[in-house]
């Protein structure tokens, strides 16, 4: 909840949003698109470092597809299946 208020009261989010609605209309609107396309990345991908961490501590192993690569492939095979 806390993020989504962020979001719509804040500066940051009003900018993240007209970001995502249109890179060209933000950056016309006066928006630094790459700094906030930065600061958004970063953001979304900080709790990636001690979600792996904790992975790590569980499993007791590290590997590129530890986290779970066959519920992916499942997931898109599903999906072209469903498709064609």
């Amino acid at each position: 909840m806390p993020v989504g208020l962020a979001m719509r009261f804040t500066t940051f989010g009003r900018d993240a949003f007209a970001k995502g609605g249109n890179e060209q209309v933000a950056r016309l609107s006066g928006i630094n698109v790459p700094g906030r396309k930065l600061a958004l990345y970063a953001l979304a991908d900080a709790p990636a470092g001690p979600a792996g961490l904790m992975l790590l501590s569980r499993l007791g192993a590290a590997a590129p597809n530890t986290g779970g690569l066959q519920p992916q492939l499942t997931a898109v095979a599903a999906l072209v299946i469903g498709w064609s």
